[in-house]
């Protein structure tokens, strides 16, 4: 059990980034989705079907943070320096966002200006975050982060990926001619995000020799080759819900290639938590200790999860144009 820990924590601190992704991926997503809808009135629906959860979904993000400082305090103190700059960045604008959320509900007159600013930081957190991804799995090193092709592709993904979520997260909340747009654009995200999933897979390999290994050694690559083809499978059955006007299925199929997409990274880089310099074993904190904060994730991660899964069943259903706040 004791050797088991590091491995333990390694599986929340996976669980709790992945939902954040999913969860603010879809809010941020229904932010760059702006540029689509230029109504007003359209917009206020869109910030509607968030306006119960978006700051909640946040809250994972937190957690994710804690959890690495607590449990992998070495990796912590590594990866942040070599992303500093792009992390602090992120940072200004999730709060700048998080501002314009407010004032564009209250300043009636700016209602256009902070329409522009709260689609423009929902498009640079995208980015950062893709960014940041890009730069993780070209390897953590002295030299410093820099915007290298993979980091751009990256960054660039994320976006269409967030607009993918939220694009169908839109379909299930709304009706007429909001949810006419969210079907037409979906598709046309769902076949760029492919485009650039395939990028990426290509160009991974060639960025580092360890994703290299991982992936075309034998016989683990008759393996692993599963996991592109259900995710051409999923991909298929998304088209498919979309061309049909299904308004569930198609966020539940973009939130499988979501997971699909992020099983694939955390493989890459297994067993580093600081690509590709220090393990997971060789970052963790002493035994003593990750059981100590065992006890109380295991305290708060049941609550978090049953407040989340409270809200998003309190606040289902359409959203329609009374204001929320």
């Amino acid at each position: 059990m004791i050797e088991h820990l590091p491995l333990i924590w390694a599986g929340i601190i996976s669980f709790v980034i992945l939902c954040y992704t999913v969860l603010d991926g879809f809010d941020l997503g229904v932010g760059i989705n702006f540029i689509l809808f230029h109504d007003e009135a359209d917009r206020d629906i869109m910030m509607n079907s968030i306006a119960p959860v978006w700051d909640g979904n946040e809250t994972w993000m937190i957690l994710g943070a804690a959890c690495l400082y607590a449990a992998f305090p070495q990796a912590f103190s590594t990866i942040l320096p070599y992303l500093y700059m792009p992390l602090s960045m992120m940072v200004f604008f999730l709060i700048f966002r998080g501002v314009c959320f407010e004032f564009r509900f209250k300043d009636e007159n700016h209602k256009r200006f902070w329409s522009i600013c709260f689609s423009s930081s929902s498009f640079a957190i995208a980015f950062l975050q893709g960014y940041i991804l890009g730069n993780v799995l070209i390897g953590v090193n002295g030299q410093g982060q820099h915007l290298s092709l993979l980091s751009f592709i990256a960054g660039l993904g994320v976006i269409v990926g967030y607009s993918l979520l939220g694009l169908t997260w839109l379909i299930r909340k709304t009706v007429d001619k909001q949810q006419d747009t969210a079907f037409k654009y979906a598709r046309v995200n769902a076949f760029l995000l492919a485009g650039i999933f395939a990028i990426i897979s290509l160009i991974s390999p060639l960025s580092s020799e360890h994703i290299y290994n991982r992936w075309f050694s034998f016989p683990e690559v008759y393996y692993l080759v599963l996991l592109p083809l259900i995710s051409c499978i999923i991909f298929l059955l998304l088209i498919k819900f979309i061309n049909q006007r299904n308004e569930k299925q198609p966020f539940r199929m973009t939130i499988l290639l979501f997971l699909l997409g992020y099983i694939g990274q955390c493989y890459s880089i297994w067993p580093y938590i600081v690509p590709y310099q220090i393990t997971f074993y060789q970052a963790a904190s002493p035994a003593a200790s990750l059981i100590f904060m065992l006890i109380g994730i295991a305290l708060l991660l049941p609550i978090l999860i049953g407040y989340t899964l409270y809200t998003y069943y309190t606040f289902k259903g359409k959203t329609h144009e009374e204001h929320y706040h």
